[in-house]
């Protein structure tokens, strides 16, 4: 009976490492650094992104306030893209913020965190879209 118990325990226990892993993905995909959107301030999508990657990577106080400064710096861009790009080259330039705003994250980053930083981006809806720009 004992035995019985410590396994289901040891697979519940398994079961929830992975949950938590997946909603970090999640939350992960949902990150839109370089989008425009219509209903929040250059400063609320660069909190909500910073939060979001501060969260999943443990960072420190004075990484994550680095990371607030490049990921509003990434909203303020995206919004001039917006304004003023010719819509044909928009995907270019999107690509082009997304590669150096991560650029600039990961060297804030100790080298553990980036890379798992960089495995969480490859997985990232972005990094897929600045894939098949680049193909282009």
């Amino acid at each position: 009976m004992k035995k019985i118990l410590l396994s289901l325990l040891a697979m519940l226990f398994t079961v929830s490492i992975f949950a938590q892993d997946n909603a970090r993905q999640a939350a992960i995909n949902n990150i839109s650094i370089t989008t425009a959107d219509a209903d929040l301030t250059p400063e609320q999508r660069a909190e909500a992104v910073t939060n979001q990657i501060a969260r999943v990577l443990d960072v420190s106080k004075a990484q994550r306030d680095a990371m607030y400064k490049i990921n509003l710096d990434a909203a303020l861009k995206m919004d001039e893209i917006a304004k003023y790009a010719q819509p044909e080259i928009i995907p270019r330039k999107h690509a082009a913020l997304f590669q150096s705003t991560n650029y600039k994250i990961e060297r804030i980053l100790k080298p553990e965190q980036q890379a798992q930083y960089n495995a969480i981006i490859q997985k990232s809806m972005q990094y897929k879209k600045m894939q098949s720009i680049e193909k282009q």
